[in-house]
């Protein structure tokens, strides 16, 4: 099969155009990388059903792991969001079942919720809010909002478990 002038022409064409682009498109600056945070948070055998409580905690961030193996440092952090939480109960006996609901918080910041909560680990539905400004430092604040259906008979823990999508300047690429 032969090649008509036209197409000859055209294909021509088309390759010195391909031939005259202002080199390859831009690195992304940017790195996309997920960390795991766990806080845990102690009930006590004192508090009461039917009421609603707090219990409010630090959680710690190791940047030199956390941040320089992905490439980057706290301050260059664009955003930071919840995408998983799972709660789990230290006592197999005192299942999630006995929280009529719960809610974790960042900072100020709603980023998890639920009220239909079973079993010794359940997930909470994510509101994927940026919290960025909490997570820059060393530590964060994280707080677990609460109501019990019925009082512990022995102090427990719920550990919140999340998995936070974080993207952030690469130091690699922008150096």
């Amino acid at each position: 099969m032969s090649m008509t002038a036209p197409r000859l022409l055209l294909c021509a064409t088309l390759l010195s155009l391909a031939g005259c682009s202002s080199g390859l498109p831009a690195i992304d600056p940017y790195t996309t990388f997920n960390l795991a945070r766990t806080v845990s948070f102690p009930i006590p055998i004192s508090e009461s059903a039917g009421v609603d409580a707090t219990v409010a905690v630090t959680g710690l961030i190791d940047s030199v792991n956390d941040y320089m193996k992905n490439h980057t440092h706290t301050d260059q952090l664009k955003t930071s969001q919840v995408t998983l939480i799972n709660l789990t109960s230290s006592d197999p006996a005192y299942s999630l079942d006995h929280f009529g609901y719960a809610r974790l918080l960042i900072g100020n910041d709603l980023v998890g919720a639920d009220s239909t909560l079973f079993g010794t680990t359940d997930t909470l539905t994510t509101t994927r809010k940026d919290v960025t400004a909490d997570l820059r430092g060393t530590s964060y604040p994280a707080t677990l909002q609460f109501k019990l259906t019925s009082a512990p008979t022995t102090p427990i823990t719920i550990t919140a478990t999340m998995t936070v999508i974080h993207t952030a300047w690469d130091t690699l690429v922008n150096h």
